[in-house]
């Protein structure tokens, strides 16, 4: 016989934001899992602090409250052990930037690079050539061709290749090792 859960629920913030996303990780390494919130323009970005008894405090932001942020993923970009904030940004073709945020080991994110491409709903980590590092697979929402974004080991993405259709409006990307082959692929 399957134990039923209980469910409570409480607001993150005094106010409501223009939300698309949000992910967990451990972003200042205590053990507990913390919330990182990806508003729209022209709302902060948010980073909420658990406490370890699963309440959580607005303890900072990253990037800007002018991006058109429609998700965030956590990963370790530079392999220094704290997750980082990699945010898919949409609009304007290739002209919109996405960008990491790197987090300082505190969970905090004032580091901020921008990455190549164009307009995205999502970004997925994974490492995609096999070195260690974890790469980026860019969907492209707009009409333009999706990339993958190899990591250069420290968090860098300079490098990276177009993949899929030349007119893509994808919304959403995914990796999985769906021929066994032991290689992530992307769907």
């Amino acid at each position: 016989m399957m134990a039923r859960g209980g469910f409570a629920a409480s607001n993150l913030g005094p106010t409501p934001d223009r939300t698309y996303s949000a992910a967990l990780a451990d972003i200042d390494r205590d053990g507990d899992l913390d919330v990182v919130v990806s508003n729209n323009a022209p709302d902060e970005k948010w980073v909420y602090r658990n406490d370890g008894k699963g309440r959580f405090t607005r303890v900072g932001t990253f990037g800007e409250p002018g991006w058109t942020t429609r998700y965030v993923t956590l990963a370790d970009l530079n392999r220094d052990g704290a997750a980082d904030i990699i945010v898919a940004n949409r609009g304007g073709g290739r002209k919109v930037a996405s960008y990491v945020c790197f987090n300082n080991g505190k969970g905090e994110f004032s580091r901020v690079v921008a990455l190549p491409g164009g307009s995205s709903t999502s970004i997925t980590a994974a490492d995609l050539d096999g070195d260690g590092a974890l790469d980026l697979f860019v969907p492209h929402r707009d009409g333009g061709q999706s990339r993958v974004l190899f990591n250069d080991g420290n968090g860098g993405f300079a490098d990276g290749v177009d993949v899929g259709p030349a007119e893509a409006h994808a919304r959403i990307g995914v990796t999985g090792d769906w021929n066994d082959d032991g290689l992530q692929d992307l769907a």
